[in-house]
Order: C-alpha cells, then structure tokens, then sequence
C-alpha cells in the first residue's frame, strides 16, 4: 500500500514537473524597424531597430516598445487601439478645415484594414508612421 503511494506521488511529480516546463516555452523573438517622421524623411524623431518577444506581436506593440525605450512620448487613442499623438505633433482639425494625423505603414503598404493594435508584424518588418495632413474638401 505504501509502495503504491509513493509510485502515485512519482507519477504525479513527473506530470507536474512536465507540465511546467511546457508552460515555460518563449515566445519567438522578432526584430523590426520602426521609424517615426514628422516634417522631414531626412531628419526622422525615430529610426531604430525594436525587438520583441510575442505569439502574436502587432504595429501597436513595437511602436510602444520602439518609444519606451527612446523615450518619445505618445498619446493613444481613448480606446487605446492606435496612436494619436506623437511628442508635439497633434491629431487635430486646423481653422483651414484640414485634418493632421498620424498614419502607420507596413512595408511601405497602408494596411487595409483594422487598427494598429491588431495588424499583425513579423521579422524584418519596416513600420512606418508618417504625420500626414489630409484635406477632405479635395477628397469629395
């Protein structure tokens, strides 16, 4: 009876021990380039390499990584699901009518669809934000 205790115990110890180390296993670690331009390509406020180490790392999750370590400060959108202003440079309408904003770029693509904080990136990736001004009487 007591040997089938201390069988028992082994077993279950082994399974516990298994289960840590499966539970252990990292994320992949990526690298990407992040670049941050206002008024001047030539002279960007940021242009680095960021690593990150996710399942699923986003455009939002290297940018927050890319400024944190440089210390650029940023505002999120309310629903924290995209940038809206980087150091000085504010999302706002001017008395003109036109629209400055931040835009983010993957590769050199506009993503089509969704917000920063769920367009996926993957090694090697460039992302790109760029404070752009629209003009919406233009577009209509």
């Amino acid at each position: 009876m007591k040997l089938t205790r201390i069988l028992t115990l082994m077993i279950v110890g082994v399974f516990f021990v298994l289960a840590l180390a499966s539970c252990s296993a990292t994320a992949p670690e990526i690298k990407v380039t992040l670049r941050i331009v206002a008024d001047d390509p030539e002279n960007p406020i940021l242009d680095t390499e960021v690593t990150l180490q996710s399942e699923n790392p986003t455009v939002l999750e290297a940018f927050q990584e890319g400024c944190f370590v440089n210390e650029i400060s940023y505002t999120l959108t309310d629903a924290e699901d995209s940038v809206k202003d980087i150091t000085d440079y504010k999302d706002y309408t001017d008395e003109n009518g036109l629209v400055h904003y931040w835009m983010y770029y993957i590769n050199d693509v506009e993503p089509t669809s969704g917000k920063a904080n769920v367009n996926p990136i993957a090694d090697g990736d460039v992302i790109l934000y760029e404070y752009v001004t629209f003009d919406p009487e233009a577009a209509a």
